[in-house]
C-alpha cells in the first residue's frame, strides 16, 4: 500500500469519469468507456484503505475508477431509458460485472443488472452469489428483480461479517420468501 497522494493522472481520470453521467448519449459511448478499463488497471495500481463500520477495506485506484464509471453509466441509464433496450450494452455490462480483474469496481455494474437489466440478468446474478467481492450487490440486484432461488444463500449471508450484507439478506428473504 502506498502512502502517497493520488497522482494527478488518477485525479483527472476520476473527475472525468464522475462527470460523465449527463454526457453519455448512446451505447457506443458506454462501450468505448468500458474498453478503457484494462488500460486503467495497468496505470492505476496504488492502493488505499477505507475504514468502514465493519472493518477496513482495501481499494486499488483502478477499482475506484471502474466504480465511478459504473455510477456514471447508472446515471445515464436512469435519464435515457432508451439505452436500456440494447442487448449489446447488457452483454458488455455483464462482462465487467463478472470480471474479477475489475475487483470491487464491479459493484455498481452488478447493481445495474438488477436495477435496469430485467430478469434476463438473473443467471449472472446467481453466479455472482459465489463471488465474495460482490455477493451483497448480487443479492441486492436479485431482490430488486424479485427473483426467488437464492433463499439458501441469503440465509447463509444473514451471518455475514458485513452488517449491510446481513441486512440485504433479510430484505431479500422478506421479499421473495415472506414468513407464512
Amino acid at each position: 500500500m502506498t502512502e502517497d497522494l493520488p497522482s494527478s493522472e488518477y485525479r483527472a481520470a476520476r473527475t472525468r469519469l464522475e462527470s460523465l453521467g449527463a454526457a453519455i448519449e448512446n451505447v457506443q459511448q458506454i462501450l468505448q468507456l468500458l474498453a478503457e478499463l484494462p488500460a486503467q488497471r495497468a496505470a492505476h495500481r496504488d492502493e488505499y484503505v477505507v475504514l468502514a463500520q465493519d472493518g477496513p477495506i482495501t481499494w486499488v485506484n483502478h477499482e475506484s475508477l471502474a466504480w465511478s464509471l459504473g455510477e456514471s453509466i447508472r446515471q445515464a441509464l436512469s435519464r435515457r431509458r432508451t439505452l436500456r433496450a440494447d442487448p449489446v450494452l447488457w452483454s458488455a455490462l455483464e462482462a465487467v460485472a463478472t470480471d474479477p480483474a475489475v475487483g470491487k469496481g464491479r459493484e455498481p455494474f452488478v447493481m445495474l443488472l438488477g436495477q435496469y437489466g430485467g430478469p434476463d440478468r438473473a443467471s449472472v446474478l446467481f453466479r455472482l452469489l459465489d463471488d465474495r467481492e460482490v455477493v451483497g450487490h448480487a443479492l441486492y440486484a436479485l431482490r430488486l428483480l424479485g427473483v426467488p432461488g437464492a433463499e439458501q444463500r441469503a440465509r447463509e449471508l444473514e451471518r455475514s461479517q458485513r452488517a449491510w450484507i446481513r441486512k440485504e439478506a433479510r430484505r431479500y428473504l422478506e421479499k421473495v420468501a415472506p414468513p407464512a
